[in-house]
This record gives C-alpha cells, sequence and structure tokens, in this order.
C-alpha cells in the first residue's frame, strides 16, 4: 500500500534528540512519548505521517495546518515528555530542581516540498533501526510507524 498524501505544504522532517546519547529513555518510556505527543496534538493540531522512537532520539515527520509553530510543537513535545517521565520515575522534585532538561534545545528540520521528497525521507525513518543495528527488518522495530502498518496490513 503506497502512502499517497494530497499536500506537502507545511510538512516537516525532524530529529529530537536526548542530551545524553547513553539514555534510552525514548525507548524504555514509549508511552510517555505517545502521551506528550497527543497532548501536543490537543493543544496545538498537528498531523503525524510517521515516526520512529529509537533509544537517544526521534525522527518525526508532520504536517502542520498553517506555516507557523513548528519550533514551537517540538519544543512543547519535548517538555510534556520530560514532565512526564520526570513525573513518572518519582524524579520530579529532585530533576526541577536541577533544570531538567532531557532534549538538546535544537531541532533539526526540513520542509518538505515534494511527495518524492517525503516518501524518501519515510522511507529513511523507517530505516533507521536497521542501520543502527537494531532490528533486520525495518517492520520488526516495535516503536514506529513503519511497524505499525505492516501489522495492520497482515
Amino acid at each position: 500500500m503506497q502512502f499517497r498524501p494530497r499536500t506537502v505544504a507545511n510538512t516537516y522532517y525532524f530529529t529530537m534528540r536526548l542530551r545524553h546519547a547513553h539514555k534510552r529513555y525514548l525507548t524504555d518510556y514509549p508511552d510517555l512519548w505517545f502521551s506528550a505527543l497527543s497532548r501536543v496534538q490537543q493543544e496545538l493540531p498537528v498531523r503525524v505521517n510517521a515516526f520512529v522512537l529509537l533509544p537517544d532520539h526521534a525522527h518525526v515527520i508532520w504536517t502542520l495546518p498553517t506555516k507557523r509553530g513548528h519550533v514551537e510543537r517540538c519544543r512543547r513535545l519535548c517538555e510534556a515528555f520530560s514532565v512526564a517521565l520526570a513525573d513518572s520515575t518519582g524524579a520530579s522534585q529532585r530533576l526541577h530542581k536541577a533544570n531538567f532538561r532531557l532534549f538538546r534545545s535544537y531541532y533539526p528540520s526540513t520542509p518538505i516540498h515534494s511527495v518524492a521528497q517525503l516518501q524518501r525521507l519515510r522511507d529513511y525513518l523507517h530505516r533507521d533501526p536497521v542501520r543502527h543495528g537494531l532490528v533486520a527488518a525495518p517492520s520488526e522495530w516495535r516503536y514506529s510507524s513503519g511497524s505499525m502498518v505492516g501489522r495492520l496490513l497482515s
């Protein structure tokens, strides 16, 4: 099944990286990431086209309703995940006192200008767990929209 979006206007590919690469927060607490994403989507509408969570970073492709607000949504997603993680691990007081900053403050992003570029970046994103040696095939990585699509089709 081919993914055929109607438009790529206001669509971005971006990466969120943990400050400490040896941490595995994104794959240890994926439910918190999904909850944070849902909260951001309620506050600032966005359509997630594809994603992959890796132990120390996440790649996301999303489409905004307007050209404004991409960086604000990234910041809010990082903040919501950080707060949820601190709360769920019982580390809230200690981490908030230490000015807890889980993610790097820079979100490398690429505006997507064509359907072909969107498909290339989506395929790149889904193959990332294979490149990192985490699985043999993209469909095996359960923290990815690629594996979810595979499960829905089978």
